[in-house]
């Protein structure tokens, strides 16, 4: 009777796994009174197999129970990876912004992008007059206003201290490193070398300055003969590779 115990196992995975079973409240003697109703087992053949079947059932239900707890690892792992893709578009975002600006300064605004580029630009002047408001008041009034951040980024001594967020530096991929001449930057700073080049070297479609068309430094790093000016900052992410070395 063992093989037939055996096949018994495809069928009990089917009732331990079906929607409506909850495996806390589950029972070896549930499983059994469905193996005879879904199979028609004999009542006397499960009473003298009883031992065999309920330690069938267990091993599938380990098994079945493991499989859980598994996916919901993997379901607390996905915030924490939708986090990280999220940093990586809002950094790509920044960089974009940052690439408008830039490209409508070095250009002297005459970029299809120029008008984004003002926007911020007004935008950074205001937050440069709302700081230098706090260096000359010496007024309680401003609660909200945060701490100037030259107090934040040098130390007593007066030495720079580490920066973080956009202005974190990374380490650069061989090709990066070899295009900018250094191993760490932060990412301004990459996207600021990278137009410093394409200006320089007079590498933007007169026709529609957002496409630039690449040298052979570029083709190095982008492996194209042309790009988008924002899909060049999307793709320079993967160079980009971690923080640098201490």
């Amino acid at each position: 009777m063992t093989s037939s115990i055996e096949s018994l196992e495809p069928h009990i995975l089917a009732i331990l796994t079906a929607p409506a079973i909850d495996l806390d409240k589950v029972s070896a003697k549930q499983v059994r009174a469905q193996l005879r109703a879904s199979l028609g087992l004999g009542d006397e053949w499960v009473r003298e197999n009883k031992a065999g079947i309920d330690a069938l059932t267990t091993a599938v239900f380990d098994r079945v129970r493991g499989s859980q707890e598994e996916q919901g690892e993997e379901e607390q792992v996905e915030p924490a990876n939708n986090n990280k893709r999220k940093r990586s578009a809002a950094e790509e975002d920044a960089d974009a912004e940052y690439a408008r600006k830039l490209a409508s300064e070095l250009n002297g605004h005459n970029t299809r992008g120029g008008s984004v580029g003002k926007k911020s630009s007004r935008r950074k002047v205001t937050k440069s007059a709302e700081e230098i408001e706090d260096t000359d008041e010496d007024e309680p009034k401003k609660k909200k206003s945060k701490p100037k951040k030259s107090k934040k980024q040098v130390d007593a001594d007066g030495e720079t201290k580490k920066r973080g967020g956009y202005q974190k530096e990374y380490a650069l991929s061989p090709a990066l490193a070899a295009f900018t001449g250094t191993p760490a930057l932060s990412r301004p700073q990459i996207v600021k070398k990278l137009w410093e080049h394409i200006k320089a070297h007079g590498l933007q479609n007169p026709q529609d300055k957002r496409e630039i068309l690449c040298d052979d430094p570029m083709k190095s790093l982008f492996g194209v003969d042309k790009i988008n000016m924002f899909q060049m900052n999307k793709v320079i992410g993967v160079h980009i590779i971690s923080d640098p070395p201490q």
